[in-house]
């Protein structure tokens, strides 16, 4: 016999569904036994006999030659995956067929042991017919069909996070068909909490690493390892080539679940240098917005874009020079390090890399900041808009921008929503916001009504000295690759990489990236 992939199964409907889809999903007519392998004595028999590539194996096959399944246990694909494992025969890669996600428990182990074995429930495979199948061929087989599967099978996960449950979906590739729906987790008590806990206007002072490294491992263990399940994702991980294949998309359809800091998750792998997911796959969100057709039709950054850079620094008025001002109550210290961010930007102007204009407010009459920056954003309508200098937030409104004031002990405030719903950014693909605390939950749901494809801010206050080493790790990237996501994810990677140890400095975990994009998959490559 040439036949390289069998059938286990003593039920003639599921022999002849399974067969459909195998051919289906680009499996060869000569490749593939035209009869089923109806007990485990005589699955056994054919692996022995035959150099097979792939057994398909219905968790239900049955111990008694009589019955056509068995609804109790499942002695008989336990003894079938025992024999390939005592067989030690790498050749053989096995596809448990169960009847549902989790209904197999006991076969999960048995994979786990058998190490080229992996379950498929059968409501997916209903669902999804040879389209999922071709990914698990492709995992197990370690050759993926040069036709129809993509290597690093199943690269993007994505998790949407509604208010009453969390849906985990997995990607196929970029042929632009559907991602493939995979689980629901409803226990949302650990994200609820971890959203009260990251929505305040401050980041925890007691031990703020060891919290939100606890808090990131479960939630990721939950909503993406469990939801996957735990063998399936160490085969996804290892078919992309580590987590650096992978990319995550946290879609969330509830805005009170955005600062939650998915970023910290943690894998404790040897062969890692570093524990953080975020350093080896861009992490960023995607809001559901009714906003038609603007998001998608400006997500990209061309060569030559259009960048505005707005200096915001208080202590500047004409009259008298101070080290601070005042806001809405709030004592604002002056900028250190303002002007190194700029410098850096001024550079790539000179180079060409973007059309630059510098609206330093310092030049704004006394108490005609905002006015001046809004007339400013209509007349050169930017690409990307750069804001530094203080924010503030609440945690919950729209963050309020601090600009120089009429007095010189004064500043004043000027909410995101205005900057935001201006003509003069109607062609806006990034709004990068340089200040502390400038990516609140009011803001985003600000940038996302108003249709900007990108947002970039921080969660918590970000050290002076450390925002500008961001920005040009940032710009850098953007400029080599034009992809928002690819730069985000080098610029927190640089920065982590830039400490002497975590706990140093929270640079590389503050930053949120807002993703509108509806081709995100593609841009995080």
């Amino acid at each position: 016999m040439t036949a390289k992939i069998a059938i286990a199964t003593a039920e003639p409907n599921m022999f002849e569904t399974l067969r459909g889809h195998l051919l289906a999903a680009g499996v060869a007519l000569e490749d593939l036994y035209d009869k089923p392998l109806m007990t485990p004595d005589q699955t056994s028999e054919w692996l022995i006999a035959n150099e097979t590539e792939l057994l398909v194996l219905d968790a239900r096959l049955p111990t008694d030659p009589s019955a056509v399944y068995d609804t109790r246990t499942t002695l008989g694909a336990k003894h079938v995956l025992n024999t390939v494992v005592l067989a030690q025969d790498p050749h053989t890669s096995v596809l448990v067929i169960a009847p549902s996600f989790g209904t197999c428990a006991d076969l999960e182990e048995e994979c786990r042991a058998a190490g080229n074995a992996l379950i498929l429930p059968m409501d997916a495979l209903q669902l999804h017919r040879h389209r999922i199948l071709r990914p698990f061929i492709a995992i197990l087989t370690g050759h993926p069909d040069e036709t129809n599967a993509i290597p690093g099978a199943f690269r993007v996960i994505e998790i949407e996070i509604h208010s009453a449950k969390v849906e985990c979906r997995l990607g196929t590739g970029e042929d632009g068909s559907p991602m493939l729906r995979w689980n629901t987790i409803s226990d949302l008590d650990d994200l609820k909490s971890a959203a009260q806990t990251y929505a305040r206007d401050e980041m925890p002072l007691n031990n703020w690493l060891g919290q939100t490294r606890d808090i990131g491992t479960r939630l990721f263990k939950s909503f993406v390892v469990k939801a996957i399940g735990e063998h399936l994702f160490s085969q996804i991980e290892k078919s992309a080539g580590g987590l650096v294949g992978l990319s995550f998309r946290f879609v969330i359809s509830d805005a009170g679940f955005y600062p939650v800091p998915f970023e910290a998750s943690v894998r404790y792998l040897s062969e890692e240098n570093g524990p953080f997911v975020l350093l080896y796959a861009p992490i960023v969100r995607r809001i559901p917005s009714f906003v038609r057709g603007r998001a998608s039709e400006r997500a990209r950054i061309k060569q030559g874009a259009k960048l505005m850079f707005v200096r915001s620094q208080i202590g500047e008025h004409p009259d008298l020079k101070l080290d601070s001002a005042i806001c809405d109550g709030k004592k604002f210290d002056k900028l250190g390090n303002i002007d190194t961010e700029l410098e850096h930007v001024k550079q790539l102007g000179a180079a060409g890399c973007f059309d630059l204009k510098i609206v330093n407010l310092s030049d704004a009459p006394p108490g005609e900041a905002a006015p001046y920056l809004l007339k400013q954003l209509d007349a050169f309508r930017p690409t990307i808009l750069h804001y530094a200098g203080h924010a503030w937030s609440d945690g919950q409104q729209t963050a309020t921008l601090v600009l120089p004031g009429l007095q010189p002990q004064q500043a004043v405030g000027l909410k995101l929503d205005r900057v935001a719903a201006s003509d003069g950014l109607s062609t806006t693909t990034l709004v990068y916001l340089s200040a502390c605390r400038g990516i609140s939950k009011g803001c985003v749901q600000q940038l996302v009504m108003n249709g900007i494809p990108y947002a970039l801010g921080f969660r918590w206050n970000v050290e002076d000295e450390r925002a500008p080493q961001f920005a040009r790790e940032f710009y850098d990237e953007l400029y080599k690759t034009r992809s928002v996501c690819v730069a985000f994810r080098k610029a927190c990677r640089a920065s982590w990489e830039s400490l002497n140890y975590d706990e140093e400095s929270p640079i590389w975990l503050s930053p949120i990236l807002l993703a509108q994009s509806t081709d995100w998959a593609a841009r995080c490559q």
